[in-house]
């Protein structure tokens, strides 16, 4: 087995130097670390666990986990994922810090500035698409603090990683598969978004308005309104939409959270008056499937999703290890009654 000796050799440094290169402590000229990084490679060095976790227990190591959608079933088995890997890694005594919050930037941006007083090694966050959301990102950063993104993205802000789908291909998918549900007859489109503040929930409408563009002339995005992924309001949008605009026909749900919406489709029309596609496998989903209320679902892997996420937050901040990819994107699953 390798150790820091036999790499110090192979690359020509000192012990300490490579020390500082695998801690990223204090500054080492690039061709240095490059050199060091190399022979890391070269002799498949791997840290010993056991003296991480006792360094790492002389600085506790606290993650915070800033998720929106309070009590949202879908965020719950994000939060599955998260203990999984937590679990996983729990030799290097790592506390999480859970804020989940309902849909509100202010909360969200008051929850940071909490997180930031508390000195936390990392971050794990579904941010919304807010320049004061993106500055505190970025005070993170320059603080040391490593910032993952989950389910929810904002490229420009200096986020190490992302994990989720690609939202945009998933808007796209959405699309796609309203139209073919369709074939080809004319539609007249209703959209029920979750907050024009969630990127991840602007990009789906995104995504689905080019396809529909694109392909399905015969297609026409009508109406178009935010649920804040709740319930009651999900139920309160889609009855008015239905009442004022009774030539729609389809139905798009770009959250898993819509429920609400599906009664108010059900009390307007008998089953099968409308096409419709949402998001994730909830519960309640499956009900409204398995009732013909919902024609597809589009699944994203949740659980997953946050299993990766830590573990991404947990190499960089125990290991000083980069993400292997910026952009890890978790799989469409498209689901349909039959496939329940």
């Amino acid at each position: 087995m390798a150790t820091i000796k036999d790499i110090a050799e192979r690359a020509g440094v000192s012990r300490g130097t490579v020390d500082r290169v695998l801690n990223g402590r204090g500054e080492v000229r690039r061709e240095t670390k490059a050199r060091v990084l190399r022979a890391v490679e070269e002799l498949d060095y791997h840290p010993n666990k056991a003296g991480i976790a006792l360094a790492a227990q002389k600085k506790p190591v606290k993650i915070g986990i800033v998720l929106y959608g309070k009590d949202k079933p879908f965020f719950d088995d994000v939060i599955t994922g998260i203990q999984r890997k937590a679990e996983e890694v729990s030799i290097y005594g790592c506390k999480l810090i859970y804020r989940s919050l309902p849909y509100d930037v202010e909360q969200q941006i008051a929850a940071l500035d909490e997180l930031y007083k508390e000195n936390i090694s990392g971050l794990l966050i579904s941010p919304y698409n807010d320049p004061r959301v993106r500055e505190r990102i970025n005070k993170f950063s320059r603080s040391g603090v490593p910032v993952v993104t989950v389910n929810s993205d904002d490229a420009s802000s200096d986020r190490i990683a992302y994990v989720g789908v690609n939202a945009r291909k998933s808007g796209r998918t959405a699309g796609q598969l309203m139209g073919m549900l369709l074939r080809g007859e004319p539609a007249k489109v209703g959209i029920i978004t979750g907050s024009h503040q969630v990127l991840g929930h602007e990009d789906r409408v995104v995504g689905f308005k080019e396809v529909v563009s694109e392909e399905f002339p015969n297609m026409e995005v009508v109406f178009e309104e935010e649920s804040q992924d709740d319930n009651h309001k999900g139920y309160m949008v889609t009855k008015e939409m239905l009442k004022s605009h009774p030539e729609i026909n389809a139905i798009f749900f770009t959250t898993g959270t819509y429920y609400g919406g599906c009664r108010a489709i059900r009390e307007a029309a008998p089953t099968g008056t409308y096409t419709v596609i949402g998001f994730d496998e909830l519960q309640e989903t499956v009900d409204m499937m398995k009732q013909n209320v919902v024609n597809a679902t589009i699944c994203q892997e949740p659980v997953l999703q946050g299993y990766r996420s830590l573990g991404i937050l947990i190499d960089k901040v125990v290991l000083n290890r980069d993400p292997s990819t910026v952009l890890d994107y978790t799989d469409l699953v498209i689901k349909i009654r039959e496939s329940l």
